[in-house]
């Protein structure tokens, strides 16, 4: 009878060193985001504001200055340039949804943009509400969709996977919503400019409770979930980390 010992590392190519009667499996500690490829820049444009993996190696990176959608088929090896769209400057925000649904939300006209075929061709919805940038969006389950905006910090909310939008109005007296994050069961954050608030929801974003301003900061710039009911903030102008611990019960 064959003894293996086995030493757990995930994601490489395994060693196989026989021993008497035994084998020792020795595996390669997993490097994946270690080393990184120059791509090169894409067309002319100067940042890459948004990035989204879809589905079956597909990709999505939003540009400014001239609004571009970039779209990948090959895990991000090589990169079609899908144009500008409509006349927006900037790809402020991409999510994807399911079902091949993916939405990117703009800057000059707020407008929010989007694709049933994984991203090969785009549908303008137009400007959501009077705001002039999409910053942030987010998709929670059941075809339930949330967006940020700016000037007045609105959050948008879509119950048919992005098709009709939901104005739920101006978070306090902030300006900006620059980050979503679904965490798990219906609850949601959202990271706001001004006064750096957190806004939590816990009913799929229909409502929203006002957390407060996080120390002295002005902004809540992003915002993680990890697992196990943690969650992350980041902050500027210091440069902060916030960090929601595990509530009873998870």
């Amino acid at each position: 009878m064959t003894n293996i010992l086995t030493l757990n590392a995930p994601r490489r190519p395994a060693i196989s060193m026989p021993f008497s009667k035994h084998k020792l499996w020795w595996k390669y500690p997993d490097l994946t985001g270690l080393a990184w490829n120059d791509l090169g820049q894409q067309a002319s444009e100067t940042e890459i504001l948004s990035l989204a993996y879809l589905a079956n190696g597909i990709a999505l990176a939003g540009t400014r200055p001239n609004g571009k959608i970039f779209r990948s088929t090959d895990y991000g090896a090589t990169w079609t340039d899908l144009g500008q769209q409509a006349s927006e400057i900037e790809i402020l925000s991409l999510a994807y949804l399911a079902n091949g649904i993916a939405l990117a939300g703009t800057h000059n006209s707020g407008k929010i943009f989007r694709s049933t075929d994984y991203g090969a061709t785009w549908t303008d919805l137009g400007q959501q509400a009077s705001q002039t940038r999409i910053y942030s969006l987010a998709y929670l389950a059941n075809g339930i969709a949330l967006a940020g905006t700016y000037p007045n910090g609105k959050i948008l909310r879509s119950t048919d996977y992005g098709a009709i939008w939901t104005d739920l109005g101006q978070q306090a007296s902030e300006t900006e919503i620059l980050s979503l994050a679904y965490l798990a069961n219906g609850i949601v954050l959202a990271g706001t400019r001004t006064n750096a608030k957190i806004f939590r929801s816990t009913d799929y974003g229909a409502t929203w409770t006002d957390l407060g301003q996080q120390a002295t900061e002005t902004r809540i710039s992003s915002l993680a979930y990890l697992a196990n009911g943690f969650a992350l903030a980041g902050t500027y102008p210091n440069a902060k980390i916030f960090r929601s611990p595990k509530p009873p019960g998870w």
